[in-house]
């Protein structure tokens, strides 16, 4: 199950994959803590995974950022999960 944790108000940012605007960020697992710089980013509304920049913008991953991240089993698992949440939730609402 997903908790979203305390939420940390960021930059407006739009997800580079489907326009969303945002202008808030929180944690899957209910822990307090704001995004960094290189932190990963979830768009909830379609799925898309990004990262902050040192200003806490959007922005894309590099191939090695990318590599990184598939080598992270535990993390990929828990990407997913949020993934296929957001994905539950919207075929519900529309």
């Amino acid at each position: 199950m997903i908790h979203p944790g305390a939420t940390t108000r960021t930059p407006r940012n739009k997800c580079l994959n489907c326009g969303f605007w945002t202008e808030a960020a929180s944690t899957p697992d209910g822990s307090a803590g704001a995004p960094t710089e290189g932190s990963l980013s979830v768009c909830i509304k379609c799925g898309a995974v990004m990262m902050f920049d040192q200003d806490l913008r959007l922005r894309g991953m590099t191939a090695s950022e990318m590599d990184s991240l598939l080598a992270d089993h535990e993390l990929m698992g828990t990407l997913a999960k949020l993934v296929r949440c957001i994905n539950f939730i919207r075929h519900r609402t529309n």
